[in-house]
Parts: C-alpha cells; structure tokens; sequence
C-alpha cells in the first residue's frame, strides 16, 4: 500500500480547510504512570516513520493512517504510541473533531411529553461549537483504533482504563483547546472497562450497535444462505430481487474508472448522507479514489448502472477475514423503486460469501434491515468526559437533546435450529 495525496489542503475550498495539526514529533511522559512514554505522530510523513504496517487489521495501518491525515474527512487523523521502559508498545489511533450540534445532529425530538423541554436544550446546544479528542476510528465501527496487548502483559481493566485517560489528558493539555474526550468503540459494552470508565466520570453516548453477520461455513454461494431462511424471509429475499430492472448492470469500478466517476460518487453519497441522524465524518469528493488508491484489491468499489447512467454505489474494505461495508450512496428515487439498498445488502453478503470472509461488518444505521438479513446487534462503548470538570455534569443534561439511540425491533430470518 502507498500514501495517497490525491486531495491536498490546497484543493479544498476555504469553509472546509480544518487547521493542520503541529507537524513536528511530540514526546512527553504520561502523569502517574513514570514507566510510560508517549509519542504523537500528527503528519502523514511521520505517521509512515513512526508506525507499521498492520495485516492483521488495515484500519491501523501506517498508509492508511497517513491518507487520512493528509485528508481529513471531518476529522484530523494522528498516531499516539504509548511506549513502556520494559519495551512494550501500544498504538492507538487519535482523531480530532469540531462539535457543532446545530450542523451535524439531523435527528428530530420524538418524545411530545418531553419535547418543549428537550427542544430548548437543543435551541442552545445548537449555537455550541467545540473540539474533541477520540481514542477511536471515525471511519469504521468497532475496535480499529488499537490493539490490547495491555491485558497479556499482565494489566488490570482499571490500570488499562487509567493508561488511556492519562494518555488522552496530558495529549489534550498539550495541544490546547480540547473541551472533551471521546473513547469510541475501544472496548466493547460488556467489557468491565466500560463501567470503569464511567465510574471515572465519562458519559456513555446513546449510540447504535454495529450489526454483524457470522458467515456460515456451510455457506458457499448465496444459495447456500438462503437454504438456512424460513420461507418467510426466501419469499422477502425473492420478492426483493424481482424490484431490479432486468437491464441494471453491477460493475466493479478500477481506479481510472473511480477517479472518472468520482463527482457522481459523491453526489450519490451526499444524497444518502442528509437523511443521517448524526455523523462526524465529512467526506471529500477525493476519498473514494483516495482510499482505492491506498488500499487497491483490499477495496472493492461496486457501481449500479442504469441506462448507462450510475445510480448507486457501494464500497467494501476486505480486513483480516472481515469483510466491512463502508460508504455508499444512491438516487433516493431508484431506491424507493427499485428496493436498490436492500438488493446491495444482498450483494453484500453475496460478496462475504464468494470472497470466503468469515464476517460481515454491515456497520451501524438501518438496524432492523440488517437484522433481518441476518446480521446481529454488537454493542461498543462511547464515553465522553468534559476535560473540565465542572463542565462534566453539563454532557449528560444536554446529550439526551441532541440525539437518543433509535427504537427497532430484531428480526431472526433463520429456521427455527
């Protein structure tokens, strides 16, 4: 894999620039902890320099890491590597991003009892604007910001839980004008760090599962898959399939056709992207070639032609027997015609399948679709703490304004056993 620059600072329109980061390596000590080291790489050359190529999972590879940081997608993305005396190391994948309610949280109050209260807690929340430090990865669910080699060298959940928010802290001091730190999807729900760091005062963020589906052995093409539904959904599965016109065609693009397709791409994303409730990403119309560049055969791009017009798209990144559907876009009128996102979930687990992954990363959003495909609820933790403490108790009497986590109902299509 290589850096790709295909979308320098300089192609980006003034309104969305964000302030590049201090590009010189920071070394410090973690407070409480004399053993440890820290050192932040917050370039895209230093990123390269100072860490590794990952095949066990792509999201924290140096080149991938160092594509992001030359192109933010809402987010400033940097490296933290925590280093003990003993040798031990612990990357860890930071990411910066601007709060702004009233620009980014799309969600509606639902709850009429409480709504004269909530809306004018969002009415001020909406004028609020501040930066966030993230122990996590923006670009994907799940746990692809580090890796816990803490646990094997012999470190309690409450040591690992202090490490991280000490680590966080000082790099937040240092940078200045952080008002909050984000852990996301570091540790799963059930894991006893996430009560830990609640005890430390982080607020858990009402946040969706990640919906995962364990691609059965057995399974060899869809065919196989759809032996193992009751009738009931095979019938869904058909009816749906029947919504696609006889003339569509499916094309998997290469990188010249990304980069021809790449203005369409990214109007089909935009018309997805206004119907989400909340999303901190902001892509760039570079980053669908960018990431194809980068990644190459780790990255399926999949284009829907109707007419010889593109109506929709679809992206897979392939990570260590895990196959991640990442970003998409549709013509909202084809969709409501064609069933065109239920039919590209169906290609995506075709793909799983034929590809020989043991999983599929459906992602977050769109819960009950996905369940009823076959994909399962996995739920991660999202705490934030106010790195002032008097602010701290303001994060939970404003959260439940901004955005609550959706009601769905889990649907099971497998036969009974």
């Amino acid at each position: 894999m290589s850096i790709s620059v295909h979308c320098p600072f300089g192609l980006l329109s003034s309104d969305q620039k964000i302030a590049p980061l201090v590009m010189q390596p920071s070394s410090f000590s973690i407070p409480g902890f004399s053993d440890w080291q820290t050192t932040w790489f917050n370039s895209p050359e230093m990123i390269v320099k100072g860490g590794s190529e990952r095949y066990d999972d792509i999201w924290q590879d140096k080149n991938v890491l160092a594509m992001l940081s030359s192109q933010p997608q809402g987010v400033e993305t940097s490296l933290l590597l925590l280093r003990h005396e003993n040798g031990l190391k612990v990357p860890l994948t930071v990411q910066f991003f601007t709060f702004r309610p009233g620009e980014q949280v799309h969600q509606p109050v639902e709850d009429s009892a409480t709504r004269s209260n909530w809306a004018i807690r969002r009415r001020i929340s909406s004028v609020m604007s501040f930066k966030v430090l993230t122990i996590g990865q923006f670009m994907v669910s799940g746990k692809h910001c580090w890796t816990n080699s803490l646990t094997a060298a012999g470190y309690t959940q409450k040591q690992i839980v202090r490490l991280l928010e000490a680590a966080a802290g000082e790099l937040a001091r240092r940078v200045g004008g952080c008002s909050a730190i984000l852990v996301k999807d570091a540790f799963e729900l059930k894991d006893p760090a996430a009560v830990i760091f609640e005890q430390r005062g982080f607020y858990q963020l009402p946040v969706d599962p990640s919906m995962e589906l364990t691609i059965r052995p057995e399974w060899n093409s869809l065919d196989d898959y759809l032996i193992d539904l009751s009738s009931k959904y095979r019938v869904r599965y058909r009816r749906s399939r029947k919504q696609l016109p006889v003339d569509l065609t499916r094309k998997t693009l290469s990188l010249n056709e990304c980069e021809q397709y790449s203005d369409r791409m990214y109007a089909l994303y935009n018309a997805v992207k206004v119907e989400a409730a909340f999303d901190a990403v902001d892509l760039q119309p570079c980053y669908f070639v960018s990431l194809k560049e980068t990644l190459g055969d780790y990255c399926q791009i999949n284009a829907y032609f109707l007419d010889g017009k593109m109506i929709g798209f679809r992206t897979t990144v392939a990570n260590n027997g895990t196959l991640h559907a990442h970003y998409l876009g549709f013509d909202q009128e084809m969709n409501r015609t064609f069933h065109l996102y239920h039919n590209m979930l169906f290609d995506l687990l075709k793909e799983g399948i034929e590809g020989g992954f043991s999983l599929l990363d459906y992602g977050r959003t769109a819960l009950e679709i996905k369940s009823s495909i076959g994909a399962e609820p996995r739920e991660y933790f999202c705490g934030i703490k106010a790195v002032n403490p008097l602010l701290n108790p303001l994060i939970s009497l404003f959260t439940p304004a901004v955005f609550r986590a959706q009601r769905w109902i889990q649907r099971n299509p497998f036969k009974a056993g």
